[in-house]
């Protein structure tokens, strides 16, 4: 989902004629969080276990708990960086995935198609009747003729956006000073 939002972003920027090395020109405080967090996401997915022990069996009692420190991790650097529109638009769409998986156990649910049958990690649950904030669950589905069927929710719609706008401000950035210093009667570098 990301990763198309990328390639997606980065080509539309070059048809604009924005360069990907301004890319690095943006300042983005504390995107080092963004990487813990998700770090963190994954290896609770990957190592909490109901039939392990010792820390296995801890990070699965503890799960809930942990699953939404991560999303707060994640949160930090958006607030730290409120100028950027496209990290907004990410932080926006963050939240309104916090909101489901925060109301049903520390687990996103699922609406799966038929006839797709359930193969979820720990951090998602089949959407059934008694599910809360359905409409903010994973219930938009991409399937064929799209290579790479999935499951989305309004929020990772959000982020997506967002990270297509965050990339087109920074490909675009030099263009955007120069228009301004032109514009302003400044001579621009």
């Amino acid at each position: 989902m990301i990763i198309e939002s990328i390639v997606l972003s980065i080509l539309i920027g070059w048809i604009r004629k924005g360069k990907l090395r301004y890319l690095g020109s943006i300042e983005i405080k504390g995107i080092y969080l963004f990487f813990i967090g998700g770090l963190f996401q994954v290896l609770l997915f990957a190592m909490a276990d109901e039939q392990g022990s010792g820390i296995r069996r801890l990070l699965y009692d503890h799960f809930y708990v942990l699953h939404l420190l991560t999303y707060v991790i994640i949160m930090v650097p958006i607030f730290l960086n409120l100028k950027w529109r496209g990290l907004n638009l990410m932080g926006l769409g963050t939240l309104l995935n916090l909101i489901p998986i925060a109301a049903n156990q520390g687990r996103m649910p699922v609406a799966l198609p038929a006839p797709y049958t359930p193969n979820f990690d720990l951090g998602h649950v089949l959407l059934e009747s008694g599910t809360r904030f359905k409409v903010l669950s994973d219930v938009i589905f991409i399937g064929p003729p799209y290579p790479m069927p999935k499951i989305m929710s309004v929020g990772d719609l959000l982020i997506m956006a967002g990270v297509f706008w965050l990339i087109q401000s920074a490909m675009m950035l030099e263009k955007t000073k120069s228009k301004i210093n032109v514009e302003s009667g400044n001579e621009s570098i």
